[in-house]
């Protein structure tokens, strides 16, 4: 199928024996028991986007397509006549970075990985110190958080919990 029903924070969907489908939200469902309603949306994607591809595991196909991820990644981002990196809308907010005390990268799993991986470009760009931490760290650490601290909560599906429970503290 190529319809979805995006679900939201503390949405509940519930489905009957008949294939009927009640939208419930958290607060409505306690106060009320009220049901919401949502627009379905259509999705443009091809099987073949969903599919390994002929690939035994997913982690495989997407080793193999790495290259080609990369290649799409720095389109129109490289100047190789003129050996320059083009940042598109980062380098407008490198100013305002600027007034930090510091940035805080707070992460898990690849996104930690990509933070740490980044974190020279940053610190050089700023002129300013760079803290990368593990999501989970920062809330058992309990990180002590300037006023003119910049934080940068980095999740690939943007539902990382320990992410979100950092971004929340």
């Amino acid at each position: 199928t190529n319809r979805v029903l995006y679900l939201e924070d503390d949405d509940l969907a519930c489905f009957s024996a008949n294939g009927d489908l009640d939208l419930l939200r958290g607060a409505a469902r306690k106060a009320t028991d009220a049901t919401l309603s949502r627009p379905v949306q259509t999705i443009d994607l091809q099987l073949d986007e969903l599919s390994k591809r002929g690939f035994a595991h997913y982690m495989l196909k997407e080793i193999c397509e790495q290259p080609d991820a990369l290649t799409n990644a720095l389109r129109g981002r490289v100047d190789y006549e003129n050996y320059r990196v083009l940042l598109g809308g980062l380098s407008d907010h490198i100013a305002a970075m600027r007034r930090c005390r510091r940035l805080l990268f707070i992460a898990c799993g690849t996104s930690y990985h990509s933070a740490v991986a980044c974190r020279t470009l940053m610190e050089t760009l700023t002129a300013l110190p760079v803290d990368v931490q593990l999501a989970s760290d920062f809330l058992d650490r309990k990180t002590p958080l300037f006023r003119d601290d910049s934080c940068f909560f980095i999740s690939q599906s943007g539902e990382t919990a320990d992410t979100l429970q950092a971004l929340e503290y």
